[in-house]
């Protein structure tokens, strides 16, 4: 996303000077967790699973001390810069997928192994922008359809889907 710096300060005479400066500000590449700030679970790929449109939805965070790393991997999620403000978002578990839209539903697909702009399809790229709300990931495929939970819902194993969001 973008940043936009402004410094404002009153001289002696009154007088307002505002400065501006927009910074462009991203993500960097690494290995995340993708928490739902109102449902306090985190994105997974559902049973792990690894084949084409397999769902995602939302669970609770497993310890990590008390959990075999056959399902901390669920939730962990690369994410890699592409440029041009795109991203790629890789389950763990099957580095070769990335999540995608299809139709209204948010699942993983195999989008190759490559993380450049060239080999990532639209629809497993991702812009990633802060709104006071928290992040929101808008597929590049169809930026008017961003991930969020179905409904609205704040339950345990709520599927996530790609829908209009508003800001206001």
């Amino acid at each position: 996303g973008t940043a936009t710096i402004t410094a404002r300060m009153v001289d002696p005479n009154g007088v307002t000077k505002t400065a501006t400066c927009v910074v462009y500000v991203y993500i960097a590449n690494g290995v995340y967790y993708i928490k739902n700030m109102n449902s306090n679970y985190y994105l997974q790929v559902k049973y792990g699973g690894v084949t084409n449109l397999t769902d995602v939805y939302q669970y609770s965070k497993y310890n990590t001390t008390s959990t075999s790393n056959t399902y901390l991997i669920r939730q962990m999620w690369k994410v890699y810069h592409l440029g041009e403000g795109r991203y790629s978002i890789r389950p763990m578990n099957k580095l070769n997928m990335g999540l995608d839209v299809t139709s209204n539903n948010v699942d993983i697909y195999n989008i190759g192994e490559s993380d450049s702009l060239s080999a990532i399809p639209s629809y497993g790229e991702w812009v990633i922008e802060w709104y006071s709300t928290g992040y929101v990931f808008k597929n590049n495929g169809n930026s008017n359809l961003t991930m969020q939970v179905e409904n609205a819902s704040t339950t345990i194993c709520a599927t996530i889907v790609a829908t209009t969001y508003s800001t206001s």
